[in-house]
């Protein structure tokens, strides 16, 4: 029978184990029974405990583990010094396996524990020495992706699955993890990374990939008759169907021979990607018993580089959620929602960016909601473009902003998901615009330019007057109403509101024109937004 899968929330073990030890505190089981239990009585059906970068958060025969690094002494021929080492104070010299407790807690709440593996990831892989990396990846260099020049960008120090010792370290990392946590599920992380293949090595690396894949489902299904329950496989992807095809990962297939449960498709990490192609997807793998998930990262950001940089609020990951969902998703996917019980989410001295989603009302409400679309179209949701964060090397990043609106015979079209409105609801759309003077940017190109740099640009200050846009919702013009302060601070710019008096113009997915009128004033824009507030009748 298949098992129904609301929110599957992935949990950053790394993360946790910094957030303690920033706050001067060692791992208990009374402070993760507390932090476990935050989760009780949410919609998180399955809860995937992330246990490995490079290297195993948790003792391993099979893998380095950090608490190992405790006794190195020295890295690629330099001293090092790893002994302020949480995970060999809580595993080794307190004997405490958390994951372990985690879960029996997760059990006792009624949530799925499951393991989720970064198959290939590449943090510090440029360093000389880190306490993320083995002596096995610093004496290895042939097993990486680029060997045939200098590796020059992030992802060419990923390892190389068409090696035959990487795919079986992962794998033989896989079976001891499953022999030591009796788990209902596991999540192979293929957006840490997506990059598995020499360069032109994709293409045939899919079948490759796909023999793994069906290695680790028979020694998963070798564990469900020995458990006598069904344990399930994720495998998370990019989000672009073909993307994913030709970057090695042939999710029909897998599909279709039953090699994985749930296909989870997911931006990898900067921004969400609030434009998931799920219609696409479900059309696809329509004749195949696998279900579908959405996955939602943690920031939001409209401009490739730049100097905004936000984390979703209550609201927008709402709204990402909810779209997916209407969409056709069958469960959603969070990840880097980590919440930690040792930082004061209310300080009013910690002036950090995600102070709305974490503080405990919000975040509680998100997950008390966000995994079904019933419950979710009860509550406020601002629905936000972004961009597609990271596309195969051959490809251009698809980023609407920022722009420049300067001819009035030449509109910005901007998609925008929304999900199923409801006749009831408020509806508006806010765009974040300033005045453009002359000599300012040329162009969008240019602006895209200068943003992707970083560069702080002071915004102009000059308001535009209400009659300025030309704006068409689904080839219906809206007026713009009023002004008002965009927060949290998704963008400097002011914002104008374009109250949408009929929601039988919206769809699920709708198309916003943008320009100037031909007696306005030229403006740049960065920022979209349609907020949906539901009637409290």
């Amino acid at each position: 029978m298949k098992l129904s899968h609301k929110i599957m929330f992935n949990e950053d073990a790394a993360h946790h184990f910094e957030q303690y030890g920033l706050a001067g505190k060692v791992p208990t089981p009374e402070l993760e029974k507390e932090f476990i239990y935050q989760y009780k009585d949410s919609q998180i059906t399955d809860y995937l405990i992330n246990i490995n970068y490079k290297l195993s958060l948790g003792p391993s025969k099979s893998m380095m583990s950090y608490a190992e690094k405790y006794f190195q002494k020295t890295e690629n021929g330099k001293p090092v010094d790893y002994t302020d080492n949480l995970f060999y104070k809580c595993f080794i010299e307190n004997g405490y396996d958390v994951f372990a407790h985690w879960i029996e807690l997760l059990r006792e709440i009624n949530i799925r524990p499951w393991l989720s593996f970064r198959m290939n990831d590449c943090h510090d892989s440029f360093a000389e020495q880190s306490f993320l990396l083995d002596d096995y990846f610093h004496e290895h260099k042939e097993l990486r992706r680029v060997t045939h020049h200098q590796p020059t960008e992030y992802f060419d120090n990923c390892y190389n699955f068409e090696k035959e010792p990487v795919r079986d370290k992962m794998y033989y990392y896989i079976e001891e993890s499953l022999e030591r946590y009796d788990v209902d599920g596991i999540d192979l992380d293929f957006m840490r990374e997506q990059f598995c293949f020499s360069v032109g090595g994709e293409y045939s690396g899919r079948e490759i990939m796909l023999d793994y894949i069906r290695n680790i489902r028979a020694l998963v299904d070798k564990f469900s008759e020995r458990r006598n329950k069904k344990i399930e496989i994720s495998i998370r992807i990019p989000q672009d169907p073909s993307d994913a095809f030709y970057q090695g990962f042939d999710a029909v297939t897998m599909a279709a021979e039953g090699l994985v449960d749930i296909i989870v498709i997911s931006p990898r990490w900067c921004p969400t990607d609030n434009d998931l192609p799920v219609e696409l997807w479900k059309t696809i793998l329509k004749p195949y018993d696998v279900q579908l998930s959405a996955a939602l990262e943690l920031i939001v950001q409209t401009c490739t580089g730049g100097e905004l940089f936000w984390l979703q609020t209550h609201e927008t990951a709402m709204a990402a959620a909810y779209q997916a969902l209407c969409a056709g998703a069958d469960c959603v996917y969070f990840f880097n929602f980590m919440r930690t019980n040792t930082t004061d989410y209310n300080n009013p001295d910690d002036q950090v960016m995600y102070q709305d989603l974490f503080k405990w009302d919000n975040y509680r409400h998100l997950f008390k909601n966000a995994g079904e679309k019933e419950t979710a179209a009860l509550c406020t949701r601002r629905h936000i473009p972004t961009f597609h964060d990271t596309v195969p090397f051959w490809e251009e990043r698809f980023r609407p902003f920022p722009a420049v609106c300067s001819d009035p015979d030449v509109f910005l079209k901007v998609r925008v998901r929304t999900g199923i409105v409801q006749h009831t609801d408020s509806v508006k759309i806010i765009l974040g615009c300033s005045y453009n003077p002359p000599g300012t940017y040329k162009d969008s190109d240019d602006m895209k330019k200068i943003y992707a740099y970083g560069e702080k640009l002071p915004a102009d200050t000059t308001l535009l007057p209400l009659y300025n846009f030309n704006v068409y919702l689904n080839s219906n013009k809206l007026i713009c109403t009023q002004t008002e302060d965009i927060k949290p601070f998704f963008t400097r710019k002011k914002g104008y509101v374009f109250e949408v008096d009929d929601n039988s113009i919206l769809d699920q997915v709708n198309v916003v024109e943008i320009t100037m009128r031909k007696d306005g004033m030229p403006f740049n824009t960065d920022y979209l937004e349609i907020r949906v507030e539901p009637s409290k009748i």
